[in-house]
């Protein structure tokens, strides 16, 4: 018998939607709260690493995650003249789930339909919590208010119920650095993933289904920036970029099909306070370096909803929660923000160096940071 039998989710992210769906086919009835007036993904495509595809996978999502993704089976690493330097074989790697890579919107539309007909309250969200004898007690922006026998905060990065839970904390981004997502035509010759390595500047180009490709145009060194307009300085900061990166900056003639992008890293600890409980960015954000924001979202969900459909009481189910999750989510945290501050600037020669080396050792440095989270349980 479930822990609790109601939930308030707060954010109808990829946290909160997983955790509804998971929770949900456990029979625990579930609330789902949204600041946003409408469905809206924040962000344009995204790179679904094995571990991610997993989670979906256990939720039942697996067939139509298929049918709206495109799969990854090599990503290749170049410099800004599209010389490769290394590739990764996601595919031949032992025992790892497939990795693929999708629209934001059509990943928010799979996870909406999932947890239908339960629909979030769209435009509100959560204005203060008491902790009653048994129970929380949260009043909506709304004005109304409820009892619940949990409240989960999957309400990312600035999250309310964070600061109701643990004072209000001014999140800053990763210092330094700036970028640019956006949605494009895809070029024909372009099949697979490709990462271009500058200096202090990565460039990504995720080919999606339906003829798109998805460009992460950044982490750039800030410093580095010069013009006016998010264009200007985007196509600045590339100029030397050739080949398919010329190809789908140029498509761009407008400033209002980029996304502005900064980069966060946020430890937060504990997670869980008495009722209450927070998950994905709301707890752990972190650089987009290994692709793991929106994989160690889904494992939380899958994870706090197991947990709380166990008979435990609900303070060990909190308990048991952080200690299995955290070692998972400070890997994949140190490891992508190892990964970002290596963008920093280097002399001609110290490029030159990188460029030398990486061909020898690149792939296997990606691996060995990927390994322990496709091959271990979440």
């Amino acid at each position: 018998m479930p822990c609790v039998e109601r939930v308030l989710v707060v954010g109808a992210g990829i946290a909160g939607l997983a955790l509804a769906q998971k929770l949900g086919s456990l029979g625990i009835e579930v609330e789902i709260l949204e600041r946003k007036s409408r469905v809206e993904a924040h962000g344009a495509g995204i790179l679904l690493t094995g571990n991610a595809v997993r989670v979906l996978h256990d939720l039942g999502l697996d067939r139509i995650l298929s049918e709206r993704s495109r799969p990854v089976d090599v990503i290749r690493f170049t410099d800004e003249r599209e010389r490769e330097l290394f590739r990764v074989d996601c595919s031949a790697q032992h025992g790892w789930p497939q990795f693929v890579s999708i629209q934001r919107d059509a990943l928010q539309r799979i996870l909406l339909d999932a947890v239908m007909p339960l629909a979030p309250r769209w435009g509100t969200t959560i204005v203060s919590l008491q902790a009653l004898p048994d129970c929380m007690e949260a009043v909506l922006s709304d004005g109304t208010r409820g009892r619940y026998g949990l409240v989960v905060g999957a309400d990312g990065v600035h999250s309310q119920v964070r600061n109701l839970l643990f004072g209000d904390r001014q999140i800053e981004p990763i210092p330094g650095y700036r970028g640019w997502r956006f949605l494009a035509p895809c070029p024909s010759g372009l099949k697979a993933p490709q990462y271009m390595l500058g200096n202090a500047r990565t460039l990504l180009l995720h080919p999606l289904p339906g003829g798109e490709v998805y460009c992460g145009a950044g982490p750039v060194v800030e410093a580095n920036l010069e013009g006016n307009g998010d264009l200007e300085r985007m196509r600045g900061a590339f100029a030397a970029f050739g080949g398919f990166a010329a190809e789908v900056l140029a498509s761009q003639k407008s400033s209002s099909g980029l996304i502005p992008t900064r980069y966060w890293h946020l430890e937060q600890r504990p997670w869980h306070a008495g009722g209450c409980v927070l998950i994905g960015d709301a707890a752990h954000a972190c650089a987009p370096t290994l692709a793991q924001g929106g994989a160690m979202a889904l494992e939380d969900a899958l994870v706090l909803g197991e947990l709380l459909g166990h008979q435990l009481e609900r303070t060990d189910a909190l308990l048991a929660f952080e200690a299995r999750r955290a070692p998972r989510v400070i890997h994949a945290q140190t490891a992508s923000l190892q990964r970002m501050v290596a963008n920093r600037p280097l002399d001609p020669r110290a490029v030159a160096l990188r460029d030398a080396i990486l061909p020898k050792v690149g792939a296997a440095q990606l691996l060995d940071d990927w390994a322990p989270l496709m091959e271990g349980s979440p």
